[in-house]
């Protein structure tokens, strides 16, 4: 591995560890513009207008999966609108395992967003 690459893959992890706060370029997001995505887990900051890859602005339509209608975090849901952090719905909440999504259509979205994931997962081994 180049020493280069090294160095750019160093910057990103400290970026999503939270050591860096300044937002990703926008190369980083302006392919997801108009997109429709998947969140498995979420919402997460991370992706929120003024989060370090601030997506959910650009967004279509966005749908969530959790894995469960009661978690420790979110408390009950149920399956229906996809709110987001600040407020706003631009999708559908999905119940599902996310290391199972056969009940999605194949070619649905343009994108899957993903972040601290593995607590969303009723089986985050057989998910790896």
């Amino acid at each position: 591995m180049s020493t280069q690459l090294r160095l750019s893959l160093r910057a990103l992890r400290f970026r999503a560890a939270g050591h860096t706060r300044r937002p990703l370029a926008p190369a980083f997001r302006e392919p997801l513009r108009g997109a429709r995505g998947l969140e498995l887990g979420g919402p997460s900051a991370v992706f929120a207008a003024g989060g370090l890859l601030a997506v959910y602005p650009l967004l279509e339509r966005l749908d969530g999966v959790q894995f469960s209608s009661e978690t420790v975090w979110h408390g009950t849901m149920e399956a229906g609108p996809y709110t987001l952090p600040d407020g706003t719905t631009k999708g559908t909440m999905w119940i599902l395992d996310a290391g199972d999504l056969h009940a999605i259509p194949a070619g649905a979205y343009d994108a899957v967003l993903s972040s601290h994931v593995v607590e969303h997962l009723a089986n985050p081994l057989a998910a790896l």
